[in-house]
Protein backbone atom coordinates (compact mmCIF):
# COMPACT_ATOMS: atom_id res chain seq x y z
CA UNK A 1 0.00 0.00 0.00
CA UNK A 2 1.21 3.65 -1.15
CA UNK A 3 1.25 6.06 1.40
CA UNK A 4 1.23 9.90 0.59
CA UNK A 5 4.49 11.78 1.26
CA UNK A 6 4.30 13.83 4.32
CA UNK A 7 3.61 17.27 3.27
CA UNK A 8 6.84 19.37 3.20
CA UNK A 9 5.46 23.40 3.82
CA UNK A 10 8.62 24.44 2.11
CA UNK A 11 7.89 22.42 -1.36
CA UNK A 12 4.06 23.98 -0.89
CA UNK A 13 5.59 27.36 -0.74
CA UNK A 14 7.86 27.05 -3.95
CA UNK A 15 4.67 25.27 -5.76
CA UNK A 16 2.59 28.55 -5.42
CA UNK A 17 5.05 30.86 -6.06
CA UNK A 18 5.32 29.05 -9.35
CA UNK A 19 1.92 29.91 -10.75
CA UNK A 20 2.83 33.79 -10.46
CA UNK A 21 6.37 32.88 -11.95
CA UNK A 22 4.64 31.52 -14.84
CA UNK A 23 2.02 34.36 -15.20
CA UNK A 24 5.29 36.80 -15.37
CA UNK A 25 6.57 35.09 -18.64
CA UNK A 26 3.11 35.07 -20.68
CA UNK A 27 2.90 38.98 -19.36
CA UNK A 28 6.45 39.48 -20.23
CA UNK A 29 6.23 37.69 -23.67
CA UNK A 30 3.20 39.94 -24.76
CA UNK A 31 5.36 43.24 -23.53
CA UNK A 32 8.78 42.33 -25.89
CA UNK A 33 5.90 42.19 -28.29
CA UNK A 34 4.29 45.56 -27.43
CA UNK A 35 7.56 47.00 -26.86
CA UNK A 36 8.57 45.98 -31.25
CA UNK A 37 5.48 47.26 -32.39
CA UNK A 38 5.86 50.45 -30.82
CA UNK A 39 9.88 50.61 -31.89
CA UNK A 40 8.47 49.83 -35.42
CA UNK A 41 5.74 52.90 -34.91
CA UNK A 42 7.95 55.23 -34.11
CA UNK A 43 10.68 54.16 -36.69
CA UNK A 44 8.36 54.90 -39.52
CA UNK A 45 6.91 58.12 -37.75
CA UNK A 46 10.30 59.44 -37.45
CA UNK A 47 11.28 58.78 -41.45
CA UNK A 48 7.82 60.51 -42.11
CA UNK A 49 8.90 63.23 -39.94
CA UNK A 50 12.15 63.19 -41.97
CA UNK A 51 10.42 63.23 -45.43
CA UNK A 52 8.02 66.16 -44.18
CA UNK A 53 10.98 68.50 -43.09
CA UNK A 54 12.53 67.68 -46.54
CA UNK A 55 9.18 68.93 -47.67
CA UNK A 56 8.90 65.66 -49.43
CA UNK A 57 5.71 64.55 -47.65
CA UNK A 58 2.59 64.15 -49.47
CA UNK A 59 -1.17 63.83 -48.60
CA UNK A 60 -1.74 60.27 -47.93
CA UNK A 61 1.79 60.20 -46.25
CA UNK A 62 0.45 63.04 -43.96
CA UNK A 63 -2.85 61.23 -42.68
CA UNK A 64 0.09 58.23 -42.19
CA UNK A 65 2.02 60.17 -39.42
CA UNK A 66 -1.50 60.81 -37.52
CA UNK A 67 -2.06 57.12 -37.82
CA UNK A 68 1.33 55.92 -36.50
CA UNK A 69 0.76 58.49 -33.46
CA UNK A 70 -2.11 57.53 -33.01
CA UNK A 71 -0.68 53.25 -33.26
CA UNK A 72 2.31 54.17 -30.91
CA UNK A 73 0.05 55.84 -28.07
CA UNK A 74 -1.95 52.89 -28.03
CA UNK A 75 1.21 50.73 -27.80
CA UNK A 76 2.61 53.05 -24.75
CA UNK A 77 -0.38 52.26 -23.13
CA UNK A 78 -0.05 48.56 -23.66
CA UNK A 79 3.70 48.62 -22.46
CA UNK A 80 2.52 50.59 -19.34
CA UNK A 81 -0.18 48.26 -18.10
CA UNK A 82 2.14 44.69 -19.12
CA UNK A 83 4.73 46.44 -17.24
CA UNK A 84 2.78 47.06 -14.26
CA UNK A 85 1.28 43.23 -14.47
CA UNK A 86 4.90 41.86 -13.96
CA UNK A 87 5.40 44.28 -11.28
CA UNK A 88 1.98 42.88 -9.44
CA UNK A 89 3.05 39.36 -10.06
CA UNK A 90 6.53 39.71 -8.77
CA UNK A 91 4.84 41.48 -5.79
CA UNK A 92 2.31 38.14 -5.93
CA UNK A 93 5.11 35.84 -5.35
CA UNK A 94 6.34 37.90 -1.97
CA UNK A 95 2.53 37.54 -0.77
CA UNK A 96 2.23 34.20 -1.37
CA UNK A 97 5.58 34.06 0.53
CA UNK A 98 4.32 36.41 3.54
CA UNK A 99 1.00 34.53 3.60
CA UNK A 100 2.56 31.34 4.26
CA UNK A 101 5.17 33.36 6.62
CA UNK A 102 1.77 34.51 8.54
CA UNK A 103 0.19 31.07 8.48
CA UNK A 104 -2.37 31.91 5.84
CA UNK A 105 -3.97 34.96 7.58
CA UNK A 106 -3.54 37.37 4.08
CA UNK A 107 -4.90 34.89 1.94
CA UNK A 108 -6.68 37.98 0.30
CA UNK A 109 -3.47 39.72 -0.46
CA UNK A 110 -1.74 37.02 -3.16
CA UNK A 111 -5.55 36.17 -4.39
CA UNK A 112 -6.17 40.35 -4.83
CA UNK A 113 -2.58 40.63 -6.39
CA UNK A 114 -3.40 37.80 -8.79
CA UNK A 115 -6.66 38.91 -10.04
CA UNK A 116 -5.15 42.28 -10.32
CA UNK A 117 -1.79 41.36 -11.85
CA UNK A 118 -4.43 39.26 -14.61
CA UNK A 119 -6.67 42.34 -14.81
CA UNK A 120 -3.31 44.44 -16.10
CA UNK A 121 -2.42 40.95 -18.42
CA UNK A 122 -5.85 41.02 -20.36
CA UNK A 123 -5.83 44.83 -20.52
CA UNK A 124 -2.46 44.53 -22.49
CA UNK A 125 -3.88 41.95 -24.45
CA UNK A 126 -7.31 44.33 -25.63
CA UNK A 127 -4.89 47.26 -26.26
CA UNK A 128 -2.45 45.12 -28.11
CA UNK A 129 -5.44 44.02 -30.30
CA UNK A 130 -6.52 47.57 -30.76
CA UNK A 131 -3.31 48.28 -32.24
CA UNK A 132 -3.31 45.61 -34.63
CA UNK A 133 -6.47 46.19 -36.09
CA UNK A 134 -5.34 49.88 -36.54
CA UNK A 135 -2.19 48.38 -38.11
CA UNK A 136 -3.93 46.15 -40.16
CA UNK A 137 -6.38 49.35 -41.01
CA UNK A 138 -3.44 51.21 -42.43
CA UNK A 139 -1.74 49.15 -44.14
CA UNK A 140 -4.50 47.70 -46.37
CA UNK A 141 -5.31 52.05 -46.71
CA UNK A 142 -1.34 52.46 -47.93
CA UNK A 143 -2.04 49.74 -50.45
CA UNK A 144 -5.46 51.06 -51.72
CA UNK A 145 -4.44 54.34 -52.39
CA UNK A 146 -1.03 53.05 -54.50
CA UNK A 147 -2.72 50.74 -56.62
CA UNK A 148 -2.20 52.08 -60.12
CA UNK A 149 -5.32 53.14 -61.69
CA UNK A 150 -7.00 50.96 -64.48
CA UNK A 151 -7.04 52.57 -67.71
CA UNK A 152 -10.77 52.40 -69.74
Amino acid sequence: MNFPAPYDPALGLISAMITPALMILGSSSLLSTALQRMGRDVDRARALIREAKGGLLDPISARDLERYRTRSGIAVKAVMSLTSAVGVLVLDCLFIAANQLLENRIAWLPVSATIAGMSLVLAGAFLMVRESQLAWSQISAEILSREPESGP
